[in-house]
């Protein structure tokens, strides 16, 4: 049995995934729809928490069409996103945002800025 191969392009083996990544001292321009905020179980080390968790479809990263997701359960994040988008409706509106992520692991701090 000859089983056929699938060819991976160089341009697919090193593309961003998914998902937004947020690097440290690099504004991240996204277009986001059809956030919600969801209540989920994750584990770290063994142990299981109980957690609140933003995710929103991302439309456009930086300038350029995209079809990825941004999630996250940290707190500092999820009060500038609340902010921005708490008077919003997330079934109806789009909204451009700008978040830039300052520091590591415990010393992170984000900025969440509208965009025109």
């Amino acid at each position: 049995m000859t089983e056929e191969k699938t060819e991976i392009s160089w341009d697919d083996a090193v593309s961003d995934g998914k998902f937004v990544k947020l690097l440290s001292d690099e504004p991240k321009e996204l277009v986001i729809k059809e956030w919600v905020l969801e209540a989920v179980t994750k584990t770290f080390q063994g142990v299981e928490t109980d957690e609140i968790e933003f995710k929103a479809v991302v439309i456009m990263e930086d300038g350029e069409e995209c079809d990825k997701i941004i999630t996250t359960t940290s707190n500092r994040l999820k009060k500038g996103l609340r902010k921005v988008l708490e008077s919003k409706d997330p079934t109806i509106d789009t909204v451009k945002i700008r978040i830039m992520k300052v520091g590591e692991a415990f010393n992170t701090q984000y900025s969440v800025k509208e965009m025109a």
